[in-house]
């Protein structure tokens, strides 16, 4: 009689459990559509799949333990990590030719300078020197062009999503969770800007390499903790703001009697001494780091904390509500007795949670979306981790595991890059983008205007209006004359601030290129309406400078 109660409590528990699969699976197809064109074959296409995929599970819900269900669930498993891989790559080839930012064009102008031994403008260590010696680094290997380069943003993603999978593996050593667990993590950086060549993805790479080595465990070899410190160090020297990344460090405190303390003090040493050591390489003593931090410190407010926050929640709700998962779920952990496997992941979750939160500061100035990148290894190995121990410990929070993963999937790999709705990336798609990127206009000047290949042909330094236009100087081979170099602070050059450079100081380039299209850059919008008739200004100083050329895109004059 027990017996039978017992399998009729069980088909129910299982029952329930297939049951909370197949809602979450065709809840995410239903996300999927709603960020979808309904009409599209592409957008019923996916919900179609999903009905029947769910169909055998819940004809079979009482055998849950049958052979047929378990190979089943893997090969279901195995199916979506292996389609959402190839979608992924094959959205990377199509989506290649929209790679680059300002941001970039921006490291790569300077990066290219140093290479050939060009002075730089102090304004160079708006970013700390650790992005100049990667793309030094790539320009060595691959050269100077632009479509190698961004083959290397897209290897930097790529390199990201394997490391993800490979801490997750080396932790639970499920294939198809670290397989999930990276996708999930590579569609992320792509959905927070990962595309426009920014600096986090490049700073998360030590970072990963460092979970990598430490694997949660107590620190029992020297070479570890040096290892560790060295690339805790290279996380800050990328980008000073990813050094919040490194108080996640503050995880080993409460465990300090099960650590050797001489490797927990030497370790932020090791860090100290790489970055520092680094640094001076450059040959600039330590202005590199205190041009940064003091960069970082002068950005002004824009909006509240918690406004700016809220943006990156509604921007992306998937990815926030797995980050607060993550969080609850990670407290809660931290109160129970666990076995030494899930010890070393709680360990692992504490570090990425407190980076995590401590990188949420950024958020007190702008809401820029990829300041979120930072927090994204707590929010895809975070989350899946702590989901496997909720799964060994049989917590009834398990039955969560799927459907996080198929909602995650199902949403992020429908939606647009930033906010529209992507079906894929088509013609349109890729011309967007490289208006977007400012790359169509400037191409368009390029090759269709002869006097504009003239001033290219003299390889003077020319100043460049308004002057975030760093893609025109990289695309050109141009240098800029301004003192401010690429203009990483427009605002050095907004309120007449460009007009007195060209009047009244000793900068008198050859050229004086203003552009008539506004630059898609929230910064550059405003600028022709901040600055006045900027063209009447330039005509102004006719005893200096006479206009060269006149175009649609653009007016050239040239020093007399």
């Amino acid at each position: 009689m027990h017996e039978a109660a017992d399998d009729k409590l069980q088909s129910k528990e299982n029952l329930r459990s297939v049951l909370i699969v197949a809602s979450a699976f065709i809840a995410a197809m239903i996300v999927m559509l709603a960020n979808s064109i309904p009409t599209s074959f592409g957008s019923i296409f996916p919900l179609v799949v999903a009905c029947v995929a769910v169909l055998p599970l819940l004809r079979r819900y009482n055998d849950w333990e049958s052979p047929f269900f378990k190979t089943y669930s893997a090969a279901f498993t195995y199916s979506i990590a292996t389609l959402g891989t190839v979608a992924i790559y094959v959205f990377l080839y199509h989506a290649h030719p929209t790679i680059g930012g300002v941001d970039w064009f921006y490291y790569l102008c300077y990066a290219r300078d140093q290479i050939n031994g060009v002075p730089t403008s102090e304004n160079i260590y708006s970013y700390f020197p650790g992005v100049y010696m990667f793309w030094r680094q790539a320009m060595f290997w691959f050269g100077f062009d632009v479509d190698a380069l961004r083959c290397i943003v897209i290897l930097v993603l790529l390199i990201n999503a394997v490391l993800v999978e490979l801490i997750i593996w080396r932790q639970t050593r499920s294939v198809a969770l670290s397989w999930i667990g990276g996708l999930v993590h590579g569609v992320l950086l792509i959905r927070f800007q990962g595309l426009s060549g920014i600096t986090e993805p490049v700073a998360l790479i030590p970072l990963l390499v460092a979970l990598v080595v430490w694997d949660g465990d107590a620190f029992v070899r020297w070479k570890k903790s040096i290892t560790v410190g060295i690339c805790l160090g290279l996380v800050v020297l990328c980008k000073q703001q990813a050094g919040l990344l490194t108080l996640g460090a503050l995880v080993w405190l409460p465990a300090w009697k099960q650590h050797d303390k001489r490797q927990v003090i030497a370790i932020p040493i090791i860090a100290l001494l790489t970055l520092v050591l680094l640094t001076l390489t450059e040959g600039a003593g330590l202005t590199p780091l205190f041009k940064g931090l003091d960069t970082a410190a002068s950005y002004a407010n824009e909006g509240s904390m918690f406004r700016n926050i809220l943006i990156q929640a509604v921007h992306d709700p998937i990815a926030t509500l797995a980050l607060v998962s993550t969080c609850g779920i990670a407290f809660w952990l931290s109160r129970q007795e666990l076995d030494e496997d899930s010890t070393s992941q709680v360990r692992i979750i504490g570090f990425l949670m407190i980076g995590a939160i401590a990188s949420l500061v950024q958020f007190s100035f702008r809401s820029y979306h990829h300041y979120f990148q930072l927090a994204l290894p707590a929010a895809s190995i975070g989350l899946i981790l702590s989901l496997h121990i909720l799964h060994r410990l049989k917590s009834p929070l398990r039955n969560l595991v799927f459907p996080f993963a198929i909602a995650i999937l199902g949403y992020q790999s429908t939606t647009h890059i930033d906010t529209d709705v992507l079906q894929w990336p088509n013609k349109t798609y890729i011309q967007h983008y490289k208006d977007w990127h400012d790359q169509a206009p400037i191409a368009v000047a390029l090759k269709d205007h002869e006097k504009l290949q003239q001033v290219i042909q003299t390889k003077e330094p020319v100043i460049s209006l308004p002057p975030r236009y760093s893609s025109f100087f990289y695309l050109t081979g141009l240098r800029s004359a301004s003192a401010h170099g690429y203009s990483f602070r427009e605002f050095d050059m907004k309120n007449g601030n460009w007009f007195d450079e060209i009047a009244n100081r000793n900068i008198t380039p050859e050229f004086v290129i203003l552009w008539h299209f506004e630059s898609p850059e929230s910064s550059n919008k405003d600028w022709n309406a901040q600055n006045g008739p900027a063209a009447q200004k330039m005509d102004a100083l006719s005893n200096r400078y006479v206009r060269f050329s006149s175009q649609k895109a653009y007016t050239i004059w040239r020093r007399r």
